[in-house]
């Protein structure tokens, strides 16, 4: 074996005990690992202040629909949607249209993406999802 292969063998163990030994969770401070406090992990952050409805007694978890989550998954699919047009609109503007051969074959596949790009904001209509 060469001299690399031993030597990510015994990267990727020592990460593998690691990462193990720092997500242990145990009840005693001193140790690696995680203090198990459950009422810190239910309570509200706000900027690390307490909270108003805590000081009152107010149950502050608060419920979020499933519409909000979609909304922001489809925010970031169209996000680099976005990023994956930006290219293709460079290709088209090259000075010296370097690309006369190929600018047919990369318009059809530019317009192809734009209609399959349009075709799911559509479903998403349709299905009253936006």
């Amino acid at each position: 074996m060469s001299l690399m292969i031993i030597f990510t063998i015994c990267l990727s163990s020592f990460l593998i005990l690691f990462s193990y030994l720092l997500s242990h969770k145990t009840n005693y401070p001193g140790q690696f690992g995680i203090v198990n406090d459950e009422g810190e992990r239910k309570s509200q952050y706000e900027c690390g202040l307490e909270t108003f409805e805590e000081e009152i007694g107010i149950e502050t978890r608060e419920r979020f629909y499933l519409k909000f989550y979609i909304i922001g998954i489809l925010f970031l699919i169209f996000d680099l949607e976005t990023l994956l047009l930006f290219p293709i609109s460079l290709l088209f503007y090259t000075p010296y249209n370097s690309l006369s051969s190929n600018t047919e074959t990369i318009y059809i596949v530019f317009l192809i993406f734009i209609f399959i790009l349009l075709l799911g904001l559509f479903y998403e209509f349709r299905k009253k999802i936006l």
